[in-house]
């Protein structure tokens, strides 16, 4: 069954405080199936057997439930990935610019709602509309008093390499820094799977992907040490990674110290079950038979679209490093990184992991005073399959361990 992002227009503002409980009823009287909210944000990761008319139901079934009108905008979780992935503007005006905002129509511009966005380009303000969906690039931070958009434009402009922050309409307007969140991946080392989870990500987050290197040392020493001379510049981070990232983050937040405010692992690879000789492993994953219904279900709970684009990914790697990546997997022990396991630290793991056993996880993690261990129903990709609970987690841990 499809699943879609809903986001809702204003819920939480105004001296509004809408519990998860009323959402997901809201959404379930309107027909959708596995509602999942997402903090305060108004934002609901759902299931639905229909498509036409999602929003015009799920409004109706808000503003009886709610008593006011709640604008709804829904899209699929394909459609917000494709959304995260689309660069309508250069790399270089991008960090240039301070704000960055994606914003969602009801229904596409005509070509005269097109012209008149057009005419509020200037050098300082740039629009870009696609479909339903509309980017705004400005030189100006919202969160500025006195500064409501292209129209109002006074007083002196922060520093282009000011540190970027958000306005909170909930907190009295107070303006506060973002804090980033590294996101490593697993075996694959691509980006490309957490499109979806940077797309909702929390107010308060700034996804950082980072992609596992290709050159140098593929053993697990040795991909720490590339990664932390990157990493070794941010301050106070969130560290997440994920399945074979996870015995890399260890060593990266034990050598960067007080530089990470919280390592969360996701399905980490403690221990393989079974090791297999790395040539033999990396033959078959490359083997172009190979059918994605295997690692669909080995991964993705059944989820044959993910577990082909994790396939791919597989597959994208030079053969010499996917072996020698696969020869560090299988002989990665859980004596290894216990001595080196400290908290603030989160563990999120599947319950339906068919890869890494949960059970040794949780056993590893009982030496380490204070660590939180937060089990979803889900396969080894928990991040992809689950990423609303996954931002959940987080966020309540980033917040006690703060």
């Amino acid at each position: 069954m499809p699943r879609y992002a809903a986001f809702l227009r204003a819920v939480n503002v105004g001296g509004r405080v809408v519990k998860s409980d009323a959402l997901k009823k809201a959404f379930e009287a309107a027909g959708a199936t596995d509602p999942e909210t997402f903090l305060a944000s108004g934002n609901v990761v759902f299931s639905s057997k229909v498509s036409s008319g999602l929003e015009a139901k799920l409004a109706k079934a808000l503003a009886a439930s709610l008593s006011f009108e709640v604008p709804v905008f829904v899209r699929t979780l394909e459609e917000v990935a494709a959304l995260a992935a689309h660069r309508p503007f250069s790399e270089a005006d991008a960090a240039r610019f301070p704000t960055y905002v994606m914003g969602f129509l009801s229904k596409e511009l005509d070509a005269a709602g097109v012209e008149r966005l057009s005419l509020l380009s200037t050098k300082e303000d740039r629009f870009h509309v696609l479909g339903r969906d509309f980017w705004w690039l400005s030189k100006h931070h919202q969160a500025r008093p006195g500064d409501h958009g292209p129209a109002a434009r006074k007083g002196a402009r922060p520093a282009d390499d000011a540190p970027e922050r958000e306005h909170d309409p909930e907190d009295g307007g107070e303006i506060r820094m973002k804090t980033d969140v590294v996101l490593l991946p697993g075996l694959h080392g691509s980006t490309a799977l957490y499109d979806a989870f940077v797309a909702l990500a929390p107010p308060w987050a700034r996804c950082v992907p980072v992609p596992l290197p290709t050159l140098g040392s593929q053993s697990l020493d040795g991909l720490a040490t590339t990664l932390e001379a990157e990493l070794k510049r941010l301050e106070g981070f969130v560290l997440v990674a994920e399945s074979f990232s996870g015995p890399i983050a260890v060593r990266l937040a034990a050598r960067l110290g007080q530089k990470v405010a919280l390592l969360a692992l996701c399905n980490p690879l403690v221990e393989m079950p079974v090791a297999l000789p790395a040539g033999l492993a990396a033959s078959a994953a490359s083997w172009r038979g190979m059918p994605a219904w295997t690692t669909a279900a080995v991964l993705a709970g059944g989820d044959r679209a993910l577990g082909k684009a994790a396939l791919d990914g597989i597959r994208a790697i030079p053969r010499e490093v996917l072996e020698a990546r696969l020869a560090s997997a299988f002989t990665a022990t859980a004596d290894e990184i216990a001595p080196l396991l400290a908290a603030p630290l989160l563990a999120i793991l599947g319950t339906r992991d068919r890869l890494v056993s949960p059970a040794r996880t949780r056993a590893l993690l009982k030496g380490v005073p204070f660590a939180t261990v937060v089990e979803l129903d889900a396969p080894h990709l928990v991040v992809q399959t689950k990423p609303a609970e996954v931002w959940a987690a987080i966020s309540d841990e980033f917040e006690s361990a703060a």
